[in-house]
């Protein structure tokens, strides 16, 4: 089944998750239409908008802690808004934060922000009330640009992509050392996810790539791999079966 909830008309989807429980898909906005669209998924209809904060809050990417709360980074001026669910207000703000998709671990209680830069920012989110998170960590990434990230299935590693040149890091989420990390392994990396293997989407070529979770190889290409076509902007793989 595809759904189509945006178009280049109207507005421009930069950043796209679910809900815990997939009832809820984000969608956030691009340029100065920084808007956050909330579609529930029965009927694909707009249930809120989560308005554009105004100048400087440029591309937002957004991402669900369960069914309470929607974590909101804001790519240009580098803020992290947290609204809660029940009501969409605005229940806190982190300036200086990383520039990138805010990914929350499976359980919920971490969330690492990509910082485009070499720095991977982790946040303890195991607090039930948000005005309590607060950054617990701050990840170095060897000589390069962080670009996007996410989790494991199951939480120990932490799978961090940079920008050209384009490499893997995995992170052991116990003790936080680099586990393993790949050479050059492809074009700019637009978006990630894992589940069974890591997926990847990049800026500039029409194509998804899969990679071993635990060689980092190659095993498969999706689409046409055209120039300039770009991939996908926003994605994320919902763990729930109709």
């Amino acid at each position: 089944m595809r759904k189509v909830v945006g178009n280049v008309t109207g507005y421009r989807p930069r950043g796209v998750t679910w809900s815990a429980d997939a009832t809820m898909i984000a969608v956030g906005g691009g340029g100065n239409d920084a808007d956050v669209r909330i579609f529930e998924t029965t009927n694909w209809t707009l249930v809120y908008t989560v308005p554009y904060p105004g100048y400087g809050y440029y591309d937002a990417y957004p991402s669900f802690k369960d069914d309470k709360y929607l974590a909101v980074i804001y790519g240009y001026n580098r803020k992290l808004r947290i609204y809660n669910c029940s009501d969409w207000s605005l229940a806190k703000e982190i300036s200086d934060m990383g520039g990138d998709y805010p990914q929350f671990n499976p359980t919920g209680t971490k969330m690492a922000i990509a910082g485009n830069n070499q720095y991977v920012q982790v946040l303890n989110t195991s607090d039930n009330d948000a005005a309590n998170w607060s950054v617990e960590r701050t990840l170095q990434v060897p000589e390069e640009t962080t670009a996007r990230l996410c989790w494991s299935m199951d939480g120990q590693e932490l799978i961090v992509f940079t920008y050209e040149p384009c490499k893997i890091y995995i992170y052991d989420t116990f003790s936080w050392p680099v586990k393993k990390s790949t050479e050059w392994v492809g074009p700019v990396t637009q978006n990630v996810a894992c589940k069974l293997g890591i997926v990847a989407t990049y800026w500039n070529i029409s194509e998804a790539r899969i990679y071993d979770h635990s060689t980092l190889s190659l095993v498969k290409t999706i689409g046409t791999g055209e120039p300039e076509k770009g991939g996908g902007v926003g994605f994320q793989i919902v763990r729930k079966w109709w």
